[in-house]
């Protein structure tokens, strides 16, 4: 299948991604405070069950190594944030830092878990992923790419913003209506 074979597809699909990267805010240290106000809005407006104290308590910045830090809800006793309806998620992001040069987003993984009475009726979890520049899925075209309840199965995704991605778990995933599923066939 000369041209059309799915890795030079999805390389350029990649490609036409990383030419229009999420504009992030200068420096980690204020993306680090926007994901914390951001969750401490969500939280004061009972879209999270964690207080606001847990919130700046759960957010860490990683001191700078080589200009790269990571943003991580650091508890091993509490790793994640929970939703109003039960679901749970976890993420992580590397940036990199570098004199006269924007922030740039490196890698993230962002998990979404969802209620056992949801995973009857869709997916138990979606993880969404941006693998680092050089990563094996980078050079298969799939850098940035989300696992539907299952590390087997992979689907090309959207590069999205720490703020987008945030966006997406708090307010925009959820079941349709429970009370009255779709048919799955």
């Amino acid at each position: 299948m000369s041209g059309t074979d799915l890795a030079s597809v999805l390389r350029g699909v990649q490609e036409r991604q990383e030419d229009c990267l999420p504009v992030l805010p200068e420096r980690a240290i204020d993306l680090w405070k926007a994901i914390r106000g951001l969750l401490v809005e969500w939280s004061n407006a009972g879209l999270l069950r964690e207080p606001p104290y847990d919130i700046h308590r759960l957010v860490k910045a990683s001191p700078p190594s080589g200009g790269v830090v990571a943003l991580t809800i650091c508890d091993p006793a509490r790793p994640h944030f929970t939703r109003y309806d039960g679901a749970w998620f976890d993420f992580h992001i590397t940036v990199r830092e570098t004199r006269d040069r924007p922030l740039e987003l490196v890698a993230y993984g962002f998990e979404l878990r969802f209620p056992s009475d949801v995973g009857a009726h869709g997916p138990a979890w979606i993880r969404f992923d941006l693998n680092p520049p050089g990563h094996d899925n980078d050079l298969r075209g799939v850098r940035a790419h989300l696992h539907p309840s299952s590390d087997d199965w992979s689907l090309p995704s959207p590069i999205l913003s720490p703020k987008e991605m945030l966006c997406l778990f708090v307010v925009g995933i959820s079941a349709r209506d429970l009370a009255h599923p779709r048919a799955t066939t």
